[in-house]
């Protein structure tokens, strides 16, 4: 028979000298409880945090992103024909959804202000177009494989509140293009918020076709591609094993181009960077709550053998080692 054990069982924490309760085992452990609890929170609330800008991260600049490598020169286009597909299949999962990524500077003009922002296409059902769609706060989202509504932009509300705009609203939109400017008057349909202001502020979208004509780019011609459906976790190994089938495509004479594979923590580096220092607060936090429990329970048990310094005194009489007497403390603080 284990006797420690046995002796801490028929005693429990309520059964102390007289009858009394002792007030400092419900106070050590409702503090043991709270520093639980508080961990607790910090570790949910740290992973939410982080898995939400994580996802709209992602949802901005897309899982991979590939271009051709301009050596300093501007950024040109290229032809995503099938052999740069066959590539792309060779390295990545059934999964993955291959669509280019086209964007241009433009100027956005009221009667009243302008403001100048990148206009990006939206790919029908990728990955951009579902995260733009999750995060409409006014207006509809339009329905670009109509073509009477590819003229249709969608604005973030902190753009809308800079230019005194509204859905349903008519503004022009001006393209350089070399020393030609392209104008066009387009609708805003919708107003979309990400609670991500530097991000909102700077984006605008619209139809690919749209944006496609507006810098003069022919059938197959992109400037990049964007990845999605990879998965957070596999999108680096994913990223990798691309570089080097791109690699090997271009040094074998099978690819005219070389081009540069990059996932959402290089492009996102400054956001993915700022979470990791998160990690930092929730070791320190948990570290002061772990001190706080371990004070509460070192206080419970000094509490429970002053209240039981005859029964001590008793078991000692009866042959009982020191050893013996520990852990029936330790078997009632556990």
């Amino acid at each position: 028979m284990n006797l420690p054990l046995f002796i801490a069982g028929r005693l429990g924490l309520r059964n102390v000298t007289g009858g009394r309760r002792s007030p400092g085992v419900p106070v050590a452990t409702a503090g043991v409880s709270i520093a639980i609890l508080v961990m607790s929170l910090t570790v949910s609330v740290v992973l939410g945090f982080k898995n939400s800008i994580r996802q709209k991260v992602i949802g901005f600049e897309s899982e991979i992103v590939v271009a051709p490598m301009s050596d300093g020169r501007p950024a040109h286009t290229f032809l995503f024909n099938d052999t740069i597909r066959n590539v792309f299949a060779g390295a990545l999962g059934p999964d993955a959804v291959i669509s280019p990524r086209v964007s241009a500077t433009v100027l956005l003009k009221t009667d009243d202000s302008y403001l100048g922002i990148e206009l990006r296409g939206l790919a029908d059902g990728t990955l951009p177009q579902k995260f733009v769609k999750e995060n409409i706060a006014a207006g509809e989202m339009p329905d670009y494989r109509d073509s009477l509504q590819t003229d249709r932009i969608i604005i973030s509300t902190s753009t809308a509140s800079l230019l005194s705009v509204s859905p349903g609203d008519r503004i022009y939109l001006y393209a350089v293009d070399g020393e030609s400017v392209r104008t066009r008057r387009v609708e805003i349909a919708a107003l979309y918020d990400t609670s991500f202001g530097e991000r909102d502020s700077q984006l605008a979208f619209c139809s690919d076709d749209f944006v496609s004509r507006l810098i003069g780019l022919t059938d197959g011609e992109v400037y990049e591609l964007e990845i999605n459906g990879v998965g957070y976790d596999r999108m680096t190994d994913a990223a990798e094993r691309l570089q080097e089938a791109l690699a090997d495509g271009y040094y074998t004479g099978e690819l005219k181009e070389y081009f540069r594979v990059a996932d959402a923590t290089v492009t996102g580096a400054v956001y993915f960077n700022w979470l990791e220092l998160l990690d930092t607060n929730v070791v320190v936090i948990i570290l002061l709550m772990a001190v706080v429990a371990c004070f509460t329970l070192i206080s419970c048990l000094f509490i429970l053998i002053l209240e039981r310094v005859k029964m001590i005194g008793i078991l000692k009489a009866l042959g009982a080692t020191d050893l013996q007497v520990s852990r029936i403390f330790v078997y009632m603080s556990m």
